[in-house]
């Protein structure tokens, strides 16, 4: 394989295979220990022993750029999909830091009310450049009977649109 050093990326610059390679490992990295903090700070049995979550960064368009190689697939598969979902619902222009959404939408998450979403803006300056999401599965959100019991999504619990649960940290 040849590879071109010439090529340019799309801030203009040269293409560098290895400073590529860099930086992507560090992409990983910080996934990785998303995923070691979520593990440490979990109050949840499924979480610490199932490990049932997953950690992604996701590019400003919503498109994955690394997620821990310890996530849940399935959750890796729903990111891309819900960040877009939440840029459409919260423009890009209207985010600040601070800011932190939040869903259990079973049709944006993994299926059920269970898996609980997180996502935040990374910003450099005032500008968005990437998102870092945590999806978890969580023991119980509040429903009536066992989740595969129910008969519809009322009695799976409490459920949450797509929603600011902090606004600039307050």
């Amino acid at each position: 394989m040849t590879v071109n050093t010439t090529d340019r990326t799309p801030a203009g610059g040269l293409f560098d295979p290895v400073s590529l390679e860099v930086m992507w490992s560090r992409l990983i990295n910080i996934a990785d220990e998303m995923w070691t903090t979520v593990l440490r700070t979990a109050v949840s049995t499924i979480i610490g022993a199932a490990q049932d979550f997953g950690c992604e960064l996701l590019d400003e368009r919503g498109n994955s750029l690394a997620h821990s190689y310890r996530s849940m697939p399935v959750f890796n598969l729903i990111m891309p999909e819900l960040t877009r979902k939440l840029i459409e619902a919260y423009p890009i222009e209207t985010m600040q830091p601070g800011d932190v959404y939040t869903t259990n939408d079973p049709w944006l998450c993994a299926g059920h009310l269970d898996d609980i979403a997180v996502i935040t803006p990374i910003f450099r300056g005032k500008r968005v450049v990437a998102f870092a999401n945590t999806v978890a599965h969580t023991s119980s959100i509040g429903g009536a009977l066992d989740g595969v019991a129910v008969r519809d999504l009322h009695e799976e619990g409490l459920f949450f649109p797509l929603l600011k649960l902090y606004d600039a940290s307050q």
